[in-house]
Parts: structure tokens; C-alpha cells; sequence
């Protein structure tokens, strides 16, 4: 038995909280609102904190019949008995059901629209969600400069997105779950089951929240986590759902960080089982899945996810922001990594190949997030360098004059979706040496404008690292094509457009 969330930190929360032993399989978090506004109210009402999402004031059902759904007489989203749709995109953008195929019928049983509508009729709408900002407000700017953007809803407090270049009426939050865990300055010392706890609420609600204030539109795009009430809404109008992915499959995700922990003999609890269920819902129901790289479209069909649903969409770069403001010190050699430190990063790989480096100058900076756990884990093994460098957190000019200063920037992540930081290195004129399972083979030719190595090899990282170090001008040469190769990729206006192509084909097959 753990005490919830609510227990341990009841001043939090604008509701009090009935909560029941937080097992992440079996139990559910029950709140009573006192004076909230409807939206917020609906968050509130019955929070599913297992396999099971409430559906207004139905009874909890699991997430495998939340996404089976038909449009009912007043327009409200009922659920369908019977085995659960799951479609796939086809080569021509046609959803086709894996089950009793019904001609006429679109993705996750939503009505077509009628064939009086023809596609296209009016300018189409794009509406957005992310819990935090992260690339999803580079994507809202884009829509807005194309006059595409319905709206967008973040679990960030408007006070922090003055400067986002969205105008106000556009912009629509709810901060009250995600911005009180944000700034809880001790929740590294809750349990981690409270924790889970806390996150989940914040998905939940949030995902409410935005289903019940979604405007009309002609895509919806769910940042993945907190998106399949709004997308199955948007369905059900006869819209269509994108589910906006960031990283690799989240079970291969786990699977590889699970592995990682393992090797390392620190404790992994894992991704929170209802997190998984609830992403691999959004998954089967969304008309077409984004990831930003090969490395995750790879683990979505390593996972069973057909090609045909899955959409190539890497990140920007906002080359105004990074540019080249110096240059690496002649006689030097510096290492740079950038990200928050942990297993995942493979800051582990990084230190044991950063000591076999032999030059009489050499230095490794970390800026990120520190991780005091780390450095000490690293420390009793030996590992850490005695002149390493951590900076922590540093202000974007600060960081773009480290970066252009820096010989190399290290990036041997055992996974992430696509790692923004080495776009940024080489739009500074830093090569970069990363991991395979970072996107970088989406961003530079291997060998010409920076090298790519396999996940936990110290040897390969030494090797790469070593032959910049041994040889100058090969450096300066990488880094010229580093920042000719990021300037061709383009910025986020790039982005913007392949984004537009992605959605514009969905729209026209209505």
C-alpha cells in the first residue's frame, strides 16, 4: 500500500482526492471537483488509472474499446461493440480495415463525409496538441505563417509562451496538473509509484480537458500520450488524426532502456504500464503516425506497425537562433555532449571513450541536466573523468558560442527519436559523432559531415573521436560540410512544408 498523490501533496490540487492503492494494474484515482469550470470539471470527474479511460459518465471501459467508435444520433461519441477496427493507410492515403471491411467506412469507423462535400471546399484547418511545447509550438508557427492553425492546446501556462509568436486567441491551456509537477521543487524525493501517479493524472486530465475544448477541424495532430480523445472527436466529425510521435515505438523504447539499466545493474521500473496502453491505443487509431526518424519509423515495423501508416517528419533547425559565433581554439581539442545526463543519453560510453582520447589539450563539457547519480555511479567504477566539465543548464547564446568553440559534439543516446541538439551543433559548424538509434542518419552523410557509430560501442566512439583529434584539417573540413548539410536540410519552414504535404494528403482522401 502507497499513499497517492493527493496524500502526499494535497495542497496541490483544487479537488480533494479519494485515492486507492496505486497499483499500476489494478486500481483507480477517483476526484471530486468543487467549483471548476466545465472543462476542467470533466478531468476530474473519473480518472482511470490502470488499463481504462472514462467516457463522460459512462462506466470505465478498456482502452481497446475507446478506440472503437461510431458517430451516434446526437452527434457524441458512442462505443461499438464487437472486435475493435484497426486501420491502415494504403499507398494512396484510402484506410482499409484489418476486420469487417465495410465499404464507405474510414478510419476508426468514423462516418466519410458526404460525397457532396468534395475535398478541398474550404482553406483546411489544423488544430494541435502537446502537453508541454517541445517541436510542436516550431510546428504551430508554421501553420499559423500558412493560415492553417485551428488552435493549440499545452499543458503550459500562457504566462511562459508570450514569446511562441502564436496570437493569444490561438493558444489555449490548462496548467493546472502539468505546471504544478513541473515546479514541484521536491518530487524527486516522492516515491515513484506517486510519481506515476502524478504523471498519468496529468495525461488524463489533460486529454479530457482538450477533447471537451477541441474547436472543428480538418486534422487533428496529438502529440502521442495525451491525444486519442481529441483524435477520436476529430474522427467522428469526419476529420482525421495524426498521432505525433517523438521517439521510437514506446515498446521498444522500454525495451532498450530496460536492457540499458540491466547491463549497468541499476533498477529500472519501466515505462508506466497505463503510459504504453495508452500510446498503443493512439497508435491503432490514428489515420497516420509522424516519428522524426528512420531509427523510430524502423522500431514501429519491428513492433507490427505497417509501413503504410507510418510518415517520415524530421525536425528543424532555427538557423537564425544557432550560427557560427567563433572557432574551435587552434592546439585544443574540446568534447562537447548536450542533453540531460542518464543511461539513455550514453553519457556511460562517452567517459570511457573521452579517456582513451590522447591529446595533450582535450576537454569534456556536459551542458543539460546534471545527474548526480550518474557521476557518482560512474565515479565508483572509475569512470569519471577528473576534468570533466559540468555546466548544467546554459541560456541559448551561451550555448550556441560553446558549440562553435567545441571540436566535436558526442551525441551515443541508446535512443531517442531525433536528437535536435546535433542539428544545432552543425548549424554552428560542429560535427557530430552520434549513435545510430538518434536520427542522424536522417540528418548527415556518415564519413562527410559527421560520423555515426553503433549504440554502446566505446570503441568506434574513441576511434571517430580520436582520428578529429590526430587530424585538424579533417576537422575543419567535417565541420564546413556539417554547416553546408544543415543549411541545405533548411529550417523549420522546411519542416512546415513536409508537414503540410503529410496532412494535405490525408485531407484530400476524405
Amino acid at each position: 500500500m502507497c499513499p497517492g498523490l493527493a496524500a502526499e501533496c494535497p495542497a496541490l490540487f483544487p479537488c480533494a482526492m479519494d485515492v486507492a492503492t496505486l497499483d499500476p494494474r489494478r486500481h483507480c484515482l477517483h476526484a471530486h471537483p468543487h467549483g471548476l469550470d466545465a472543462g476542467v470539471r470533466s478531468g476530474w470527474r473519473e480518472l482511470a488509472c490502470a488499463t481504462r479511460l472514462v467516457d463522460g459518465n459512462q462506466p470505465a471501459r478498456p482502452l481497446g474499446q475507446l478506440v472503437h467508435r461510431r458517430r451516434c444520433a446526437d452527434g457524441g461519441l458512442g462505443v461499438v461493440a464487437g472486435p475493435k477496427l484497426c486501420t491502415q493507410w494504403g499507398r494512396h492515403g484510402h484506410a482499409a480495415q484489418r476486420t469487417g471491411h465495410r465499404p464507405g467506412l474510414h478510419a476508426a469507423g468514423r462516418a466519410p463525409v458526404p460525397d457532396t462535400e468534395p475535398a478541398g471546399h474550404h482553406a483546411m484547418k489544423i488544430a494541435l496538441s502537446t502537453i508541454g511545447k517541445f517541436h510542436t509550438f516550431d510546428l504551430a508557427r508554421e501553420l499559423y505563417a500558412r493560415d492553417a492553425l485551428a488552435g493549440i492546446y499545452t499543458g503550459y501556462p500562457r504566462f511562459k509562451l508570450r514569446n511562441e509568436g502564436i496570437p493569444d486567441t490561438l493558444v489555449h491551456t490548462f496548467p493546472w496538473v502539468n505546471a504544478s509537477y513541473m515546479a514541484f521543487p521536491w518530487k524527486h524525493h516522492l516515491s515513484r509509484t506517486t510519481v506515476q501517479a502524478w504523471e498519468n493524472l496529468n495525461a488524463l486530465t489533460f486529454s479530457r480537458w482538450t477533447q471537451s475544448k477541441l474547436v472543428d477541424c480538418d486534422v487533428y495532430v496529438g502529440l502521442s500520450g495525451s491525444g486519442l480523445r481529441a483524435g477520436l472527436k476529430t474522427q467522428a466529425r469526419g476529420g482525421h488524426y495524426v498521432c505525433d510521435r517523438g521517439s521510437a515505438h514506446i515498446r521498444a523504447q522500454d525495451q532498450l532502456l530496460r536492457e540499458e539499466h540491466d547491463l549497468w545493474s541499476v533498477p529500472y521500473a519501466g515505462i508506466d504500464p497505463r503510459t504504453i496502453e495508452r500510446e498503443e491505443a493512439e497508435y491503432a487509431a490514428a489515420d497516420c503516425i509522424t516519428v522524426p526518424s528512420t531509427f523510430s519509423i524502423q522500431s514501429f515495423l519491428e513492433q507490427g506497425v505497417r509501413q503504410e501508416k507510418l510518415r517520415l517528419l524530421p525536425y528543424g533547425v532555427n538557423l537564425k537562433r544557432f550560427e557560427p559565433v567563433s572557432k574551435p581554439p587552434v592546439g585544443e581539442f574540446n568534447v562537447l555532449f548536450v542533453g540531460g545526463m542518464s543511461l539513455q543519453k550514453g553519457v556511460q560510453y562517452l567517459v570511457q571513450a573521452y579517456s582513451r582520447i590522447q591529446h595533450p589539450n582535450k576537454s569534456l563539457t556536459f551542458v543539460g541536466s546534471p545527474s548526480a547519480a550518474l557521476i557518482k555511479l560512474l565515479d565508483d567504477k572509475g569512470l569519471w573523468p577528473t576534468d570533466a566539465k559540468v555546466l548544467g543548464h546554459v541560456p541559448q547564446q551561451d550555448l550556441k558560442h560553446i558549440m562553435s568553440t567545441s571540436h566535436v559534439m558526442v551525441l551515443p543516446s541508446i535512443q531517442e527519436g531525433f536528437g535536435m541538439v546535433m542539428a544545432q551543433a552543425m548549424a554552428c559548424g560542429c560535427p557530430v559523432i552520434a549513435s545510430d538509434n538518434t536520427g542522424g542518419h536522417d540528418l548527415f552523410e556518415n564519413g562527410v559531415s559527421g560520423y555515426l557509430v553503433p549504440i554502446r560501442n566505446v570503441d568506434a566512439l574513441a576511434g571517430r573521436m580520436q582520428l578529429l583529434a590526430d587530424h585538424p584539417e579533417q576537422q575543419r573540413e567535417m565541420a564546413h560540410k556539417a554547416l553546408q548539410q544543415v543549411g541545405n536540410i533548411g529550417g523549420w519552414s522546411t519542416y512546415g512544408d513536409c508537414a503540410m504535404r503529410i496532412f494535405s494528403e490525408l485531407h484530400s482522401h476524405a
